[in-house]
């Protein structure tokens, strides 16, 4: 998990709806030296195997590549 403090140092938050319920998110954060780091990606248990997470992923990677950035992603 992430204390507050760490959760309002990300960059971009990703948030997926449906039947206008939460069903995933995706949050990136800068690092130095020009990296992002896409650090959390999540799609609830009901919504999963619909593509959103990589609709969220896919999201993250281009708002960073857009911004010239180095993208660094733990599996």
């Amino acid at each position: 998990g992430y204390t507050i403090s760490e959760l309002l140092r990300f960059n971009d938050v990703w948030v997926a709806e449906e039947a206008q319920k939460l069903a995933g998110v995706c949050i990136s954060k800068d690092l130095g030296m020009n990296w992002t780091d896409i650090a959390v990606l999540y799609v609830l248990p009901a919504s999963r195997g619909r593509g959103i997470g990589a609709e969220l992923y896919t999201a993250a990677w281009k708002r960073a590549s857009e911004r010239g950035r180095h993208i660094f992603t733990l599996s």
